[in-house]
């Protein structure tokens, strides 16, 4: 006698393909659990959550996307230093992508430990597996007890002979001078990512547009299995801002002298003089007999300060038209490029920009030392030739903060790299590029671009004078 019922199976058709969701075949005791399918990839999705303990002060989502070389019927050239260590920049990368569109939906103060997994358990090496994850995710979240907002689907855009497609396969993207991977909710775009091959920007408009709109099958698909599967939905009133206690800070705020420390325009002296305020805001409410004992109080100083000083700074762009450094809104930091600054590298670049600086590195090495991996990320069997390698290395931050390490932080960078690249014979050596962030200030994703870009250029030049 069995005990599981039969499982539950909608489906919808998205780009000439048929994308299956099914629920109650496997993974049964997880809070929610789907596999979804299009032509022989299959990926499973379960989520799992628990009551917090405590108050950590933020939404503990965690999200893991993994694959396995037996999803394409292969086995890894070793079995513990692939399929054991640590997550590739591949499942990474991916894991950020359903991330993304999922947790803001979550409501805010939600009282749980959310944990997300997504295995690629079949790879037919031809449909991607990530853009299918994400919809999986959104709707295991919403068949389980979690409030979520609403669902949500992936989806990748490529276009070829100036046709827009949705889903390709491996093989049509390779033809594609488009790749945007999008989540999309019944009225809105959630989130977006991608590259393309000097495409207008109306073309990405389009895109998007179009793809919001194809994509809509699968997000009605998750209302249906939802309405046939779906658990009770756990009781959770989110907590309203204490609007008392929200005065009284931007209250002790302005006798602080906030204002005038946002006005700062040097980095870390503004960041010293917001410190300061933020003790003199602290030690006027533990005097405060209201506010005094109240830990809950206590601890949610800094981001009610937070949410002040985007506010002051937000009003003085508007009123005056003055940015937090003291520049207007249409002058740009003072940019400085200093290239072959390192005597022996074969391509180098400074790029200093306000106080944000980067330095890069260029090796050459012979076609000989090119790398052959066994690459998950297309299909996972396939053999290629990395072109070159991006590696960063650690901040030498001003501030000394001690940072993680960001494992694909280079992506972005490295696919408009891969444009700049010269075709013909500089493409027979192996390139390996090294990234020093040294001060930051703002996000260096910009001036790395160039950075690179300017050290690669001096590589291909020795590549070609070493050829002549």
């Amino acid at each position: 006698m069995s005990f599981r019922k039969a499982p539950t199976r909608v489906s919808a058709t998205i780009g000439g393909k048929e994308i299956i969701l099914e629920t109650g075949r496997v993974a049964t005791q997880a809070h929610g659990s789907v596999t979804i399918q299009c032509g022989g990839t299959v990926v499973l999705v379960t989520v799992c959550s628990q009551p917090l303990d405590f108050d950590r002060g933020f939404f503990p989502l965690t999200v893991e996307y993994s694959e396995r070389m037996y999803a394409a019927g292969r086995i890894p050239g070793s079995f513990f230093r692939r399929e054991i260590g640590r997550p590739s920049e591949r499942e990474t990368l991916v894991s950020r992508l359903i991330d993304r569109p999922i947790r803001p939906l979550f409501p805010k103060g939600l009282p749980e430990d959310v944990q997300v997994l997504a295995s690629v358990i079949s790879s037919d090496q031809e449909n991607e597996s990530d853009v299918l994850s994400i919809t999986a995710a959104s709707a295991a979240v919403m068949l389980s007890p979690l409030p979520f907002a609403e669902a949500v689907a992936g989806g990748r855009i490529g276009r070829i002979n100036g046709q827009f497609i949705l889903n390709p396969t491996v093989k049509e993207m390779a033809e594609s001078d488009l790749n945007i991977v999008f989540a999309a909710s019944a009225d809105a775009l959630v989130m977006v990512e991608g590259e393309a091959t000097f495409v207008p920007e109306d073309v990405i408009i389009d895109a998007l547009e179009w793809g919001r709109k194809e994509i809509q099958p699968l997000v009605e698909a998750q209302v249906k299995l939802r309405e046939l599967a779906g658990k009770a939905k756990m009781a959770f009133t989110p907590q309203e801002d204490d609007a008392a206690l929200l005065a009284r800070i931007e209250e002790l705020a302005a006798g602080a002298g906030l204002e005038a420390a946002m006005r700062v325009p040097e980095k870390m002296a503004r960041k010293d003089a917001r410190k300061l305020v933020k003790e003199k805001i602290v030690e006027a409410l533990k005097a405060d007999p209201t506010y005094g004992e109240d830990e809950k109080a206590l601890s949610s100083v800094g981001d009610i300060i937070g949410h002040i000083e985007k506010k002051v700074v937000r009003k003085r762009i508007l009123d005056e038209g003055t940015r937090i450094d003291g520049r207007d809104t249409k002058t740009v930091r003072p940019i400085e490029i200093q290239p072959g600054i390192l005597p022996r590298a074969h391509g180098s670049a400074l790029f200093t920009r306000g106080e944000t600086q980067s330095l890069t590195t260029v090796t050459l090495g012979t076609k000989t030392e090119k790398s052959q991996i066994q690459n998950k990320a297309k299909a996972f069997a396939l053999l290629r030739t990395k072109l070159y390698d991006l590696e960063q290395q650690k901040a030498h931050d001003a501030e000394a903060e001690l940072r993680k390490s960001q494992v694909g932080t280079g992506d972005r960078s490295e696919k408009i790299r891969t444009y700049n690249f010269p075709q013909g014979r500089v493409t027979d050596h192996r390139i390996n590029l090294t990234l020093y962030k040294l001060d930051k200030i703002m996000n260096g994703d910009i001036q790395e671009i160039i950075d690179a870009c300017i050290a690669a250029d001096q590589a291909a030049k020795l590549a070609k004078m070493n050829e002549n």
